[in-house]
């Protein structure tokens, strides 16, 4: 699949950065849009041909909404509508509404389309909201699980698992690239959420001094059996939202590859400021992000939106780029973030 399509926060077909304004190819692409769970991307079919579809945010983005006796219709760019269930209305982590259209396909709410939803229904509170006679629940997006809570839940996983699932036999494919382009001074880098520690014995290697973290002492017990022997490189039990004294502003380099999609989103804040607090200012953020829609996890989805918005307050970026050579498994649906601290 060579041909690609990207769509921007509110919902527009992209050539570059700009914006595309035949409706009739964008109507005829958005009433297409069909979600692959392997790989975990969105595609369409026109005139015969499969295009690839990477959304900024969600594939579609609706600008108003409409509400008859039994369901509601959303209307999207491209004067593309589609119907969708009054029953699949969920909120997710930043106050805002997602549903799905009736071929299954997410969308998310613009703040307009919110705030008409908000105008057209005659009772709603925190929990949900009343239409037609009967009352509906607003749910959260993402499903309440929290297996960080307990190590266990990890450490099974790696027990009982010769290679668990996220983990590449290896450093990701791309990090040596990214590594020679930032051409690095000797960092001192943190690892969090090191795993078997491939990522971090690669750093290593290139003469960095490397302080890598696991929640599971599982992990962190078969990573020092793998990389004990290289030099400059420890490895710790610990928290990543428990950041020692010693560690605030210690770092040059944080480096983030599967950590931020196994937590729950709702804990994503508390990471970023894990990143901030660890890194001297002029530190960089260096990673892998895992760009694909998911419920319930861990691994649990992500957009580019959502990455860019726990970022730009504290970040620079520097590198933003899909374009990255990735495990088989995740062709198509990695990110790679480069940002400076300011």
């Amino acid at each position: 699949m060579n041909k690609k399509l990207k769509i921007d926060s509110e919902g527009y077909l992209l050539s570059g950065d700009i914006r595309l304004g035949d409706s009739e190819f964008g109507h005829s692409v958005l009433s297409n849009i069909r979600y692959l769970d392997e790989p975990r991307v969105f595609e369409c079919n026109w005139n015969g041909e499969t295009i690839q579809i990477e959304p900024f945010d969600y594939p579609l983005v609706a600008l108003s909404v409409s509400l008859s006796d039994k369901t509601g219709t959303a209307h999207f760019p491209y004067d593309f509508q589609s119907p969708f269930s009054l029953d699949s209305i969920f909120v997710d982590e930043y106050d805002r509404f997602v549903s799905f259209t009736t071929d299954g396909v997410p969308f998310l709410f613009s703040r307009a389309a919110q705030a008409e939803f908000f105008n057209r229904v005659p009772e709603f509170d925190d929990e949900g909201y009343n239409w037609n006679g009967r009352s509906f629940k607003i749910e959260s997006f993402h499903e309440i699980s929290d297996p960080r809570e307990n190590h266990t839940f990890w450490s099974e996983i790696y027990q009982k698992e010769e290679t668990p699932p996220w983990d590449l036999d290896g450093p990701h494919p791309s990090l040596d690239l990214l590594l020679s382009k930032m051409k690095l001074n000797k960092s001192r880098v943190l690892v969090l959420g090191c795993g078997r520690g491939h990522d971090a014995a690669s750093f290593a290697k290139r003469g960095h001094f490397v302080t890598a973290v696991d929640y599971s002492p599982t992990a962190i017990a078969q990573a020092q059996e793998l990389y004990s022997e290289i030099a400059g490189l420890e490895f710790v039990v610990g928290d990543a939202f428990a950041i020692p004294e010693k560690w605030k502003s210690a770092f040059d380099v944080v480096f983030e590859h599967t950590l931020f999609c196994a937590i729950h989103p709702q804990d994503r804040t508390r990471l970023s400021k894990s990143w901030n607090t660890c890194l001297e200012p002029g530190g960089y953020l260096m990673g892998f992000f895992w760009i694909f829609q998911r419920r319930k996890g861990p691994p649990f989805g992500s957009t580019e939106w959502e990455i860019k918005h726990h970022l730009e307050k504290k970040f620079r970026p520097l590198v933003w780029s899909r374009d990255i050579t990735s495990p088989t498994n995740r062709l198509n649906s990695e990110l790679m973030v480069v940002a400076e601290k300011k």
